[in-house]
């Protein structure tokens, strides 16, 4: 089994195909639990993907743009699960950097970004008061 990716796409779970040799590297920084402003949430460096079938439909068979009339938005997130021998290891979201085209063969780069960012960045600059806990609303008895 080993490492999979399982991204989420309209509520269907997908697994992307890796390479076997392709390592993906994990940076983690601790200062996020310490000050959440900083923004220094887990991410991966770039990392290779084959063009495989399934993976050529995850990415809406993003590099025959010319040829494939296509909807993909490459500024998209995918939510997306690291997971080592059926065990959840993160979440996250994975976002596609390029691809190319190597002898014919096609190549996504794409990064994983641990979900801790997109916590600080869903913050932003609202204060705790502005939270909508309208659905907590309930009798009290």
């Amino acid at each position: 089994m080993s490492l999979r990716l399982l991204v989420i796409i309209d509520g269907q779970h997908k697994f992307l195909d890796l390479y076997q040799d392709e390592p993906v590297n994990l940076n983690f920084s601790f200062a996020e639990i310490q000050d959440i402003t900083k923004k220094n949430s887990g991410f991966s460096q770039s990392f290779k993907l084959p063009g495989t079938k399934n993976n050529n439909q995850i990415f809406n068979y993003y590099y025959n743009v010319p040829q494939i009339p296509t909807t993909y938005n490459p500024n998209l997130k995918y939510a997306t699960i690291i997971t080592w021998d059926g065990y959840e290891i993160l979440k996250g979201n994975i976002r596609m950097d390029g691809v190319t085209i190597d002898d014919e063969e096609i190549i996504y780069e794409v990064t994983f970004y641990n979900q801790v960012g997109d916590l600080s960045s869903n913050i932003g600059d609202k204060f705790l008061i502005d939270t909508n806990l309208s659905h907590l609303s309930h009798p009290w008895n």
